[in-house]
């Protein structure tokens, strides 16, 4: 970069953002990080702009508008996605789950499968960082899954008190 260059730039960052620090508050979250990247795509530039204020807000608008855009459909996607997560249990009037009894089936399950269930269940992990935490195939992790869930189920069941039993566990296996 040659000195002429290199002293117009400075000049340029030094009278221009300001400005670009202003205009960047009104489109919200951290201004300063999008005057900065306004500067590095500046200096990344092969060529200098015709008009470089012009070009240095147009910019600034561009990466904010982008930045919105993105906000708006994080948004959507974890609202769209909490909506459709389907409960564990299809609870009826008539079922109660006593939580105690619960508990000790789930002490019960082995602990490999009982950290399966709890990071499935609590953690709201996929199978697929399931798979990857345990370091074991994903088509274990769903059948070890499955079995845990079906051998609790089958122990709270056998219970005298009928108001023990677990709710229906949904048949759908989600990732």
């Amino acid at each position: 970069m040659d000195s002429t260059y290199s002293n117009a730039l400075d000049r340029f960052i030094g009278e221009v953002t300001p400005a670009l620090s202003v205009y960047a508050r009104h489109w919200g979250g951290d201004a300063e990080d999008l005057v900065q990247e306004v500067l590095l795509k500046l200096v990344r530039e092969s060529t200098w702009p015709d008009n470089p204020r012009a070009w240095a807000f147009r910019v600034l608008r561009n990466l904010a508008l982008n930045r919105q855009r993105a906000g708006f459909r994080r948004t959507k996607h974890e609202s769209q996605s909490a909506q459709q997560r389907e409960s564990w249990f299809e609870l009826r009037f008539d079922q109660v789950l006593d939580g105690d009894a619960a508990t000790r089936q789930l002490l019960d399950l082995s602990k490999d499968d009982r950290e399966i269930v709890v990071a499935r269940i609590w953690g709201e992990m996929s199978f697929e960082e399931i798979a990857a935490l345990v370091e074991r195939p994903l088509s274990t992790i769903h059948r070890r899954y499955g079995v845990a869930l079906e051998t609790m189920k089958r122990a709270l069941e056998s219970r005298p008190n009928t108001t023990n039993k677990l709710p229906t566990i949904q048949k759908s296996v989600r990732s």
